[in-house]
């Protein structure tokens, strides 16, 4: 299979099944290989990408990038010695990078995003808005829209978050229930104020602590 979209559904659901191998190929040429079962990723070929942008470097290849479930029988000897990366990384980077036509599920502002749990804090360091986003999907599943209106984020970066927790297991998605709009709004507002609050008594012990 080739293209971006499909390649992150393909390893959405290897991660998900944990077992089996792929090689990630760039045109002709295997850039990466998989492990589902480790639930690692290893640069193959010489003059690898730094290790922390591999996501990065699977988005930028965008329409050129294959995935085949064929693998070097002498991969493990060419991976030994190299650093290896959490598959976990490469596709929560990968899918925030990826652009809205690369998406393997359809977010639109009204998208109901439900958090399953916490996504590894590796994935999470230096992105402050994407810890907000967090806090506030896990206390309540919220729609792009409403984290935009509440914690002033742009629409864009909040469904590329979306995508990205998504794509990496940790998130559900549903279209909004227009029945429920009216319900949904006003307690919005109630949770709204809650975690207003929250990040409130975070920034002073952040502040006490300095």
């Amino acid at each position: 299979m080739s293209g971006l979209g499909p390649v992150l559904q393909s390893l959405r659901e290897g991660a998900a099944r944990g077992t089996g191998q792929a090689t990630l190929l760039h045109g002709a040429v295997a850039v990466f290989h998989v492990d589902f079962k480790a639930q690692r990723v290893s640069c193959l070929g010489a003059g690898p990408p730094d290790e922390r942008r591999l996501g990065q470097h699977l988005a930028a290849m965008a329409r050129e990038v294959r995935l085949s479930e064929s693998v070097d029988p002498n991969v493990n000897e060419r991976v030994r010695d190299r650093r290896s990366q959490a598959l976990s990384s490469l596709l929560w980077d990968a899918a925030l990078d990826a652009g809205p036509e690369h998406r393997i599920a359809e977010i639109d502002a009204d998208t109901v995003v439900r958090l399953r749990r916490w996504p590894g804090f590796h994935l999470l360091a230096h992105r402050h808005d994407h810890f907000r986003l967090c806090s506030l999907m896990l206390r309540r599943p919220s729609s792009a829209r409403e984290c935009v209106d509440m914690l002033g984020i742009d629409m864009e970066q909040t469904q590329a978050f979306a995508h990205a927790a998504y794509v990496a297991g940790c998130a559900e998605l549903r279209p909004a229930e227009a029945s429920s709009a009216h319900a949904a709004k006003v307690g919005w507002r109630h949770g709204g104020s809650r975690l207003a609050d929250w990040w409130r008594s975070v920034r002073e012990a952040q502040r006490a602590a300095s």
